[in-house]
């Protein structure tokens, strides 16, 4: 009889830790789930942050060139006005 009751209560035993095993695994499949669905937002963030800062960079570039030109503009204004002084200074007769 004594035998018996050890065997039975080996059988739960085992039986306990086969189900707390299983729900253990389900309950790490669950988190490595979740990692997973967390590092795929982080990642799709990332991308998205880098194309933000790809058009920014891009943005900043074209404003850069529309400087540039303007101010090219203005020293050809500026260096067409000391042309027409230094003319001017030459023959102050001459209509330029």
């Amino acid at each position: 009889m004594l035998v018996m009751v050890a065997v039975v209560g080996g059988l739960i035993l085992v039986g306990l830790a086969i189900v707390i095993g299983v729900l253990e695994s389900r309950t790490l499949q669950a988190a490595w789930g979740r990692v997973a669905v967390v590092r795929r937002e982080v990642e799709d963030r990332a991308r998205e942050l880098d194309q933000r800062e790809l058009a920014m960079e891009m943005r900043e570039e074209q404003l850069d060139r529309r400087e540039r030109r303007l101010d090219y503009r203005e020293e050809l204004q500026l260096g067409r006005e000391e042309a027409l002084v230094r003319l001017e200074a030459l023959d102050p007769e001459q209509p330029v």
